[in-house]
């Protein structure tokens, strides 16, 4: 064994690559969410929409209608847009909050404490 070597045995432990490597499940998972979210930001847009009718909330510009058989497809997609992108975010902050909870912790084992600075702050 040489100056620089590990002491510990290479059986039986995985390499970094491979204790990094993400499970195939959780990107078919990811990719359904984004086609859930998708979708749900269309049939959303189209729920809004048809209370914006109803209620008159906000007007729409002449300048978004589009010419032909769906006069609000602009506005829809915008808003579908929207609506997926606030429910990817709220998704993405309880996952994060869930992996704050129940995650590793921020510190290894091999990681050193924070250095506490005892000194006071001068002004020059």
């Amino acid at each position: 064994m040489t100056k620089y070597s590990n002491y510990r045995s290479t059986s039986g432990t995985l390499s970094r690559q491979e204790r990094e490597k993400i499970h195939p499940i959780w990107r078919g998972i990811g990719l359904i969410l984004v086609f859930l979210f998708a979708v749900m930001g269309w049939f959303g847009s189209i729920w809004l929409l048809d209370e914006n009718a109803k209620q008159h909330w906000i007007t729409i510009p002449s300048n978004l209608m589009a010419k032909g058989a769906d006069e609000l497809l602009y506005v829809k997609i915008g808003v579908a847009i929207v609506i997926f992108l606030v429910l990817y975010m709220i998704f993405q902050f309880i996952s994060f909050f869930i992996l704050r909870l129940f995650g590793p912790e921020r510190y290894g084992p091999m990681d050193i404490p924070r250095a506490s600075w005892k000194g006071s702050r001068k002004d020059r």
